[in-house]
């Protein structure tokens, strides 16, 4: 889903940025975080998962993380439309 959405927003396609949403389009880093918690999903979905895997999927959810905040950051001092 993250992927089509980007590629929505990369190709500017309305209709993929708004992923079977009527009201409105997922933004750009939201579907980023799809992808990158996704990948970090994955990297630890194995019973045995070995140490570089490990680091991997946190440095991973690190970053989910940062962009979160600093989404919420904008909202927080731009009341969500950024500072364009």
């Amino acid at each position: 889903m993250g992927g089509f959405v980007l590629s929505g927003w990369w190709l500017d396609i309305s209709s993929f940025k708004a992923f079977l949403s009527p009201t409105g389009f997922m933004k750009a880093n939201s579907a980023l975080c799809f992808i990158l918690a996704g990948a970090a999903l994955a990297l630890n979905s194995t019973p045995q998962v070995r140490r570089w895997e490990w680091l991997v999927a946190g440095l991973l959810s690190a970053l989910v993380t940062l962009i979160g905040g600093l989404t919420l950051g904008e909202y927080f001092f731009w009341g969500g439309s950024g500072h364009r």
